[in-house]
């Protein structure tokens, strides 16, 4: 198990800042000669109300703005909302399973039920009013390190927007990705 949660306060853009944010993901290892695991996981980082409190309510990752759970998503997606990787205005809840399929190679599969913490871009442009779901994503990763000099990976994630977006953000979103690392 592993929890954490921040809340921030101070001022932010000359607005007062007060913001919670919380990650949490539950492991099981189930052994076996793969050596699988599940986990459940629960992300929560809030979004700004401008018109409740006159205070900044959103979130803001800081150090966090890379990749933590999609390739796709928040690097993707979050440029009309705030900044390119500022994944903020979340709820986010995962499951997912991994395997050592082999010796050298793991296997990972992730599924993300993602919502709004707020509908604060309602009537801008690709946003609805009615909804706060964001979608779904579906990832899986395959690594592998063939020996001290030589790994790689192969991700592909596959998104299916909620009614929170409509057009021209609507639509179903793939990433996919081969790389090969040398090193010595």
């Amino acid at each position: 198990l592993r929890a954490e949660g921040a809340l921030e306060t101070g001022e932010r853009n000359g607005r007062d800042l007060q913001a919670p944010g919380f990650n949490s993901r539950l492991t099981r290892n189930l052994g076996g000669a793969w050596n699988q695991r599940v986990h459940v996981g629960v992300e929560y980082l809030s979004g700004d109300d401008p018109g409740s409190t006159g205070k900044t309510e959103a979130f803001d990752p800081l150090w966090g703005r890379w990749p933590q759970w999609s390739e796709l998503y928040g690097p993707y997606t979050y440029g009309m909302e705030s900044r390119t990787g500022e994944t903020t205005n979340l709820r986010r809840f995962n499951l997912g399973w991994a395997a050592k399929v082999h010796p050298t190679t793991e296997v990972s599969l992730d599924y993300h039920a993602v919502y709004a913490d707020e509908n604060s871009r309602c009537g801008a442009a690709g946003f609805s009013c009615s909804d706060k779901m964001r979608g779904h994503l579906l990832a899986a990763w395959v690594r592998s390190k063939f020996n001290k000099h030589v790994s790689g990976h192969l991700v592909a994630e596959h998104f299916w927007p909620g009614d929170y977006y409509v057009a021209p953000k609507g639509d179903e979103a793939y990433f996919i990705r081969a790389e090969m690392l040398l090193s010595w």
